[in-house]
């Protein structure tokens, strides 16, 4: 089971990890793999750019472009 979130504008997050049940956040810019972190996140559409602004813990990121 992976909990996927498809964001669009901007969210907060606090996630735990759980290494059977990975959390991944899709934006149009960025595909985020989360390992236990508190997080924010923001991708306008205006924009043409993503942002991951990390308080703890890890993520590992992906370009959309780059898949």
């Amino acid at each position: 089971t992976v909990r996927r979130v498809r964001l669009k504008g901007e969210a907060w997050f606090d996630v735990v990890h759980h290494s059977e049940k990975p959390f991944i956040v899709n934006t149009r810019h960025l595909t985020t793999r989360v390992l236990g972190t508190r997080f924010s996140m923001n991708d306008y559409p205006e924009d043409g750019q993503a942002a991951v602004y990390l308080q703890t813990g890890a993520v590992a990121q992906r370009s959309q472009s780059a898949q």
